[in-house]
């Protein structure tokens, strides 16, 4: 969550901001033809099959071998508390898997290992490729019919604050679907199908490949089932956070956003109650108390957050906008350099510490945070625009055109904006 503006001279500017955000261009690579896609990856394609302790079998999904030496990925929930799991190929060919090369519960993936090598494995595509309206391919076996596809289109990607980026699509995602992998019309995996809500109507959803990549990349330790704990109350909590999440609306001014936090409070609240040590269940809290105005109650919800989960650098970082929003900037200052320790290469943190200097009128601290923002991440344009707005207030106009230089190539609103100030 971006600082909120504050009752002060300097947000009163700032009010002026505004943050960007694009889809990076996709691929140049020509698109295949759905059929040549499926028939590229149909030996790649994987159905899994677990069982517990005593060897009774537990549910079904889906997968894909993502190396040649055999690491396969799927969902973290199609595997969590199993105690054995069989791979199944296309062609019939099964392995017993070996154990796991390693997992994330929050971003709901887990990548297997099985004793082959020259498997045919999936290329994975950088989610910052990914477009809305690109056209997707998910294969998988839903209901136990393997190989089967359903295609469709990328519905949007979104950016949950506090949670992991995820890709929502049209193409149908099924019960035994999850895991397997949802493909560009490059033949490449974008995402892993993770799950559905049905509300009134169909909602699939991926995760993104990002994260597997980067697993992928260290990960070379197997891991046996058994060793690995699963606490049932954390995946419900999770599965309660997850739909708050995507209950909150993108834009704070759209019509009907008041009644879509209160929605997304909701669940938040019932992962709270139902599971009190779960600390993101008290982010979401936070998060949707600050967005209702109940800034109060954001400082108590990231506090518990914090005490069951000390290391918590986002939600230090959300307490120091509810204190901003409180106009309490000293405690706020605090949070965000805490933020920061814990978290240093995190450009927002250092973004918010610079607007919390701002409103305390500590200019030439600002300049610093601001300066370390775009280090940080050199196209942040409103770090870029309040960098200059403060060089504004330090009576440095040079170095605010300096930064209205740069932000042409940014942002040219928000460029215009700055211009404005600086000449009005």
């Amino acid at each position: 969550m971006i600082c909120r503006l504050r009752a002060s001279v300097f947000a009163l500017l700032l009010v002026l901001a505004a943050v960007t955000s694009c889809f990076a261009a996709s691929s140049a690579a020509s698109e295949l033809k759905p059929a040549d896609i499926l028939a590229r990856v149909r030996p790649s394609v994987v159905t899994l099959i677990t069982y517990d302790a005593k060897g009774k079998e537990m549910s079904q999904g889906s997968g894909f071998i993502a190396t040649p030496d055999g690491a396969v990925v799927t969902c973290w929930h199609v595997v969590s508390g199993a105690s054995k799991v069989k791979v199944i190929r296309f062609n019939g060919t099964s392995w017993i898997a070996l154990g796991l090369l390693a997992w994330d519960t929050e971003r709901d993936f887990a990548i297997l290992k099985v004793s082959d090598s020259k498997l045919p494995a999936i290329p994975l595509a950088a989610s910052d490729t990914v477009r809305q309206g690109d056209r997707v391919l998910v294969v998988g076996s839903p209901l136990g019919l393997d190989q089967t596809a359903s295609d469709g289109m990328v519905s949007a990607v979104r950016a949950l604050e506090g949670a992991p980026k995820i890709i929502q699509i049209t193409a149908a995602v099924s019960p035994g679907s999850s895991g397997g992998p949802v493909l560009n019309m490059q033949g490449e995996v974008i995402g892993i199908a993770a799950f559905i809500l049905t509300e009134g109507q169909n909602l699939n959803f991926a995760q993104t490949v990002d994260a597997v990549k980067a697993k992928l990349s260290v990960a070379n330790k197997v891991t046996a089932f058994a060793q690995v704990s699963s606490d049932p109350s954390d995946t419900d909590a999770e599965k309660l956070c997850r739909r708050g999440w995507l209950e909150m609306p993108d834009d704070d001014n759209a019509p009907g956003a008041s009644a879509k936090y209160k929605k997304a409070l909701s669940f938040f609240e019932e992962a709270t109650k139902r599971h009190p040590g779960y600390a993101p269940g008290y982010f979401g809290l936070g998060t949707a108390y600050d967005d209702l105005g109940r800034y109060n109650d954001a400082v108590d919800s990231y506090k518990e957050a914090i005490r069951l989960k000390p290391d918590y650098a986002d939600a230090h970082n959300n307490l120091g906008t509810a204190y901003g929003d409180l106009g309490r900037y000293n405690e706020a200052v605090d949070s965000f350099k805490e933020a920061i320790r814990l978290k240093p290469d995190e450009a927002k943190a250092h973004y918010n510490l610079g607007i919390a200097y701002g409103d305390l009128g500590r200019y030439n601290d600002a300049v610093d945070s601001f300066k370390e923002a775009i280090r940080l991440k050199p196209d942040k344009a409103n770090a870029h625009y309040t960098l200059g707005l403060t060089y504004w207030l330090l009576d440095d106009r040079g170095r605010a055109l300096d930064e209205y230089k740069i932000l042409k190539d940014l942002d040219a609103d928000e460029a215009a904006k700055l211009f404005k100030m600086i000449y009005p």
